[in-house]
């Protein structure tokens, strides 16, 4: 390995170190956004960013990374990382945006509430209508209620 490798090596690694740090930063500050302030303004500051003209490769690479963070950082069993899908779609919305991946976030809520579990809802991500983990197939329980950054909604 020759010194332009290494600087290469290392510039990466800065650039990994800084994604994983504004992540791990993000996600500490969310739980305070959202019980402090309405969703919709929460989810307006996560829109606004400056998208990186990245190429397509690099797209998917990082797409990975910022998944692998966020899921990495959300296994924790302490409280401020507890996970949610709120705060897991809040935090893959912000920075998938950032690389240009268009997505939505959605709410629903439980179908068939009942008072026990009024509370009960989901948010899941998508991308031109379809889901962005298509493991989270179970959104046929919820009742679909918004949609950011659109703001569409059943009324």
């Amino acid at each position: 390995m020759n010194f332009t490798d290494l600087k290469i090596k290392i510039k990466d690694l800065l650039k990994d170190l800084n994604l994983f740090l504004r992540i791990f930063f993000f996600t500490i500050r969310l739980p305070f956004s959202i019980r402090f302030k309405p969703l919709a303004e929460v989810l307006d500051q996560a829109a606004s960013h400056k998208k990186i003209n990245i190429s397509d490769d690099e797209k998917e690479l990082q797409e990975n990374k910022i998944n692998c963070y966020t899921n990495f950082l959300l296994g924790f069993h302490i409280p401020i990382f507890r996970n949610s899908c709120l705060k897991k779609s809040v935090i893959l919305f912000k920075f998938l945006r950032e690389i240009g991946i268009d997505v939505k976030i959605n709410l629903g809520v439980v179908k068939n509430s009942s008072i026990t579990n009024l509370k009960k809802g989901h948010a899941w991500l998508s991308i031109n209508g379809k889901l962005y983990a298509p493991k989270d197939d179970f959104i046929d329980n919820y009742i679909f209620v918004y949609s950011f950054p659109n703001g569409s909604s059943r009324s």
